[in-house]
C-alpha cells in the first residue's frame, strides 16, 4: 500500500496535468492513448455505438461509487477502474473526442489504493460522477434505446451472478445493479410527457438487490428481475 504522502504528490501531479492541458485532457499520456485506442478499434470494432458503451461504463462507475459509500473500498476500486482498464480499452474508442479524461479515474484509483480518508476521496468521487454526466450529455443517443440496452444487460449480468438461488458471481451481480441505477438516471432525464412513470418503475427494480450491490446469502432469483424488466420494456 502506498503512503498517503506519496499518493498526495501523485494526485497533485495529475491535477497539474489536468489543469494545464487543453479541454481538460492530460498533456502527453492521453494523446498517446487516444492514438492507441483508435488504432486498436480499426482492427477490432466494438459492436456497440458510443452511447451504449458509455452507458455500460457508467454502470460500473455507479456500482463503484455506491460500494464506496457502503464502506467497501476494495470492491469499489475494481468497478471504478473499469474506465481506464486496458482490458476494456475498446470501450473508450471515440470517448476522448467528447472529453474523456484519464486523470480523473487515475486520481480515484490512487486514493483508493492508499486507503485515503473520505475528505480526500469524496470530492474525487463527485468529480468522477460529474465527468460521467458530462460525457453522457456529449455522447447523445436515444434515451429509450439506452434504457432498453441497460435493462436487458442487467438481466444478462444478474443471471450470471445469481444461479440456482446462490450468488455465483459477485462482480456481475454488482454490475447489474449499476446498470439499473444508470437506466433510472436516463429515465429521469426524459420529458415529463415521455417519462410516464418510467423513472419510478425502473427505480423500483433496485429492490431486487436486497442490500444494494453488497453480497447476500440468499439473493432474489434471477427470474424475478427478468420478469420485472420484461414488464417495463413491454410498455416503452
Amino acid at each position: 500500500m502506498k503512503s498517503l504522502f506519496i499518493v498526495l504528490l501523485q494526485l497533485q501531479s495529475l491535477m497539474v496535468l489536468f489543469a494545464c492541458a487543453p479541454n481538460g485532457s492530460m498533456i502527453d499520456r492521453s494523446n498517446v492513448m487516444t492514438d492507441t485506442v483508435e488504432k486498436s478499434v480499426a482492427h477490432q470494432q466494438s459492436p456497440l455505438p458510443m452511447p451504449m458503451r458509455l452507458a455500460f461504463m457508467s454502470g460500473h462507475v455507479s456500482a463503484g461509487i455506491t460500494l464506496y459509500h457502503a464502506g467497501e473500498t476494495e470492491m469499489a476500486s475494481s468497478h471504478l477502474l473499469h474506465p481506464v482498464s486496458e482490458t476494456h480499452v475498446d470501450e473508450r474508442a471515440g470517448l476522448y473526442g467528447i472529453g474523456f479524461t484519464h486523470a480523473i479515474f487515475e486520481s480515484v484509483s490512487l486514493a483508493l489504493e492508499a486507503d485515503a480518508p473520505k475528505t480526500l476521496v469524496m470530492p474525487l468521487l463527485a468529480r468522477t460522477k460529474e465527468h460521467m454526466e458530462m460525457l453522457t450529455k456529449n455522447a447523445g443517443g436515444d434515451p429509450i434505446s439506452i434504457i432498453r440496452f441497460l435493462l436487458e444487460t442487467s438481466v444478462e449480468e444478474y443471471s450470471i451472478g445469481v444461479q440456482d438461488g446462490k450468488l455465483t458471481d459477485l462482480g456481475e451481480y454488482q454490475d447489474a445493479f449499476g446498470f439499473v441505477v444508470v437506466a433510472a438516471e436516463h429515465a429521469s432525464r426524459l420529458p415529463e410527457t415521455s417519462n410516464n412513470q418510467l423513472f419510478e418503475k425502473v427505480s423500483s427494480l433496485r429492490q431486487i438487490w436486497l442490500r444494494g450491490p453488497l453480497p447476500v446469502v440468499t439473493p432474489t432469483p434471477s427470474d424475478e428481475l427478468a420478469l420485472a424488466v420484461k414488464a417495463i420494456l413491454s410498455q416503452i
